[in-house]
């Protein structure tokens, strides 16, 4: 663990931006994520269909970039692409770009460097929300070796008092 001038020094200056809303509302992602779903189940329930799986993953990547390049959110690289027709491109890659289709942001770009800035390293859970596009994120900043040291000593000294020691 670090301490919390270790920790400070290792973010200052450390910069961060918003990534934007999901450009996939809530019902299209069920949906999508379900399918992806129905497609690793082929692999994982008998008989262990790796063909089916990959017919899945392959029509569902296909139908995600379809709509995220006709929207104009995204466009695969060339070679991504390449990919999605290639019968021999296996299971994993084509369920890591329909993972990273459904998780497809549209791109704010606005700092949040300041807010971010100004939690405190308590190792607990902040939510921080986008100025500019009101999208929402959680940030933790961590809890410096001190301060876990000091809550350990004093958790310890409750519990023995508490046990009669």
């Amino acid at each position: 663990m670090a301490t919390r001038v270790e920790i400070e020094e290792k973010h200052e200056g450390r910069t961060w931006s918003c990534a934007g809303p999901l450009v996939l509302n809530q019902a299209r992602r069920d949906l999508a994520c379900k399918r992806y779903d129905e497609a690793l189940a082929f692999i994982e329930q008998p008989p262990h269909d790796r063909h089916a799986a990959v017919a899945s993953l392959r029509a569902l990547a296909t139908a995600l970039h379809g709509y995220l390049a006709e929207t104009g959110s995204v466009v695969l690289s060339p070679d991504e692409q390449a990919e999605l027709s290639d019968l021999n491109t296996s299971v994993d890659r084509l369920a890591l770009i329909s993972v990273r289709l459904l998780r497809w942001r549209q791109g704010c770009g606005a700092s949040l460097s300041a807010t971010i800035h100004a939690l405190p390293y308590d190792g607990k859970e902040h939510l921080v929300t986008c100025n500019a596009c009101g999208t929402q994120g959680k940030v933790t900043r961590p809890l410096p070796e001190e301060d876990r040291q000091a809550r350990e000593a004093a958790a310890g000294a409750l519990l023995d008092e508490m046990l009669g020691d």
